[in-house]
Order: structure tokens, then sequence, then C-alpha cells
């Protein structure tokens, strides 16, 4: 089947959304006409990181990589210079992101991670996401830190961290996300505390904490040790959830 349809798109021009699925390999060339793609869904294909697939793709405004088998990202990442929303879940051979190849997503404003287990670590260069306004990063067993130029991310309004169970601590450079209005930290275990540099984020509206006993701890009102960071927050919702 998808040897009959190889042609069909290789050849169309008008393209404007594509889903590709269970794949073991994608000819090369696939979309380089499709100069209109503005969403492309990969699911379940075995992908190269040399692989071709994003040349060219020069509308492309959302991209999600779905339980496929990667090692890093296709080196055509960093030229999608329209791309808003970039999702990656469940991709588990994932284990690193391109240090250089985030430096043309100019434009990205949604970064979601989610369920890749052996990504151990985030590159530096998330620091070239200067647009990102909403940075979302899921059951990341391995992850131990978040890279210190997370304080390039001048856009950001919304951080999340989800099911981290190595991650013990956060960067005080964290400080440095002036418009951040909303932290989430969920099921991060051993994380031990927040950045001193939390006291400064004056933009922040909402703090929800469920499930990091060491946090639920510290952040005790008018207790707790972390407490004179986060008593500028107007709303501050801790829960002791276990899963």
């Amino acid at each position: 089947m998808f040897t009959l349809l190889t042609p069909l798109i290789m050849n169309a021009t008008v393209l404007t959304s594509l889903s590709i699925s269970g794949f073991t390999e994608l000819p090369d060339g696939l979309l380089q006409n499709q100069k209109q793609l503005g969403s492309l869904y990969v699911r379940s294909c075995s992908l190269k990181s040399s692989s071709d697939l994003l040349d060219n793709l020069s509308s492309l405004k959302y991209l999600e990589i779905r339980g496929c088998s990667i090692e890093s990202l296709p080196v055509g990442l960093q030229n999608l210079s329209s791309l808003k929303t970039l999702h990656l879940n469940c991709c588990d051979s994932l284990v690193s992101l391109p240090v250089n190849g985030l430096q043309g997503l100019s434009s990205l404003s949604s970064l979601r991670i989610q369920n890749c287990k052996t990504l151990a670590s985030l590159s530096e260069g998330v620091g070239y996401l200067t647009s990102l306004q909403d940075f979302l990063i899921n059951g990341r067993p391995e992850l131990t830190s978040l890279p210190r130029s997370i304080q390039y991310l001048s856009s950001l309004r919304y951080l999340s961290i989800c099911n981290c169970r190595g991650l013990i601590s956060l960067p005080d450079e964290i400080q440095h996300l002036t418009l951040l209005s909303e932290l989430e930290i969920e099921h991060c275990y051993n994380l031990m505390s927040l950045p001193q540099g939390v006291g400064n984020l004056t933009a922040l509206q909402k703090l929800t904490i469920s499930g990091c006993p060491h946090l639920q701890r510290r952040c005790k009102k008018l207790r707790g040790e972390d407490w004179p960071n986060i008593a500028h927050i107007p709303s501050i919702e801790i829960f002791n959830k276990r899963w």
C-alpha cells in the first residue's frame, strides 16, 4: 500500500496535513515537494537521524513524533523556521536532543516531551528557543537536572515537570524566567528543594506541587524552608499524592 501511495505523496503539492504511521523505512525525498504542509504526524515509524524527512518543509507549524524508533532527531529539524509546536512522545530510543539542531526553531512556542524514557538530559540548545511559551516534560525517569540555558527562555509562561523520578534539583537560573506565570511539579519524588531564585519570579501566579514529599515538607506555609521564596505567589496548591 505504501509503495502505491508514495508517488502520490511525492508528486502532490497541495497537502496541508499528513499522518504517517507503521513503517520501518521511509523513502528518501518523500516530502520534498510539500511546501504547503502545515501539520505532520509521524507515528510508530523507524527513523534515522540522517533522514531527509523534514527537509524543505518551510511551512510546517505542527510536528508530532510518537512511538518512533529514533536515537536523535532528523537533521532537517533545524530548518523548520515556521514550526510552532513540537511534540515528542513515547520515543524510547531517543537519547539526546541536538545542541545546534534547535537553533533554527526561533518560532517554536510549544515543546512537549513525554515518555521518552532513555532521554537522560536536555540539550543546552534549549536556550535557543526564545519564543517558547509552553514547556512540558513528562515521564523522564533518567533526567537528573535541567540545563542552565533554560534561563534564555525569555518568553516562557508555563513550565510543567512531571514523573521525573531522577530529578534532584532545578537550576537557580530559573529566576530569569521573568514572564513565567505557572509552574507545575508533579511526582518528582527525589527533588529535594526549590531554587532560591524562585523568589524572583514576580510574574508567577500559580505553583502546583503534587507527589513530591521533600517539596511538600519544605513548602509548608510559614514553617517550610522554601516558604519565604514562594510566599508571594497568589495561588499555591500542594498535594501529597502518590501513584
